[in-house]
């Protein structure tokens, strides 16, 4: 197998995102209001050959909301 790079079993994340969306029944337009959020994550790979992950995340949005999330591989 010669020197081939040993994977990173736990990686950290620092993420952010944003969206919107519309209601016409409520007169709203798409990019009328943006909602953004961001957080920080933990990833411990599981499986290399699959290449699967195991997520943990903490995100915070606006309005004060919070959330605590589980995943089993990426998103993106």
């Amino acid at each position: 197998m010669g020197n081939r790079k040993k994977p990173e079993l736990v990686r950290a994340i620092v993420y952010a995102n944003a969206f919107t969306a519309n209601g016409k029944q409520n007169g709203i337009d798409l990019f009328d209001y943006v909602n953004v959020g961001y957080g920080l994550g933990l990833r411990y790979l599981l499986n290399e050959k699959a290449r699967t992950y195991i997520g943990l995340d903490y995100g915070w949005g606006q309005y004060g909301t919070t959330g605590f999330y589980i995943r089993l591989n990426e998103n993106f």
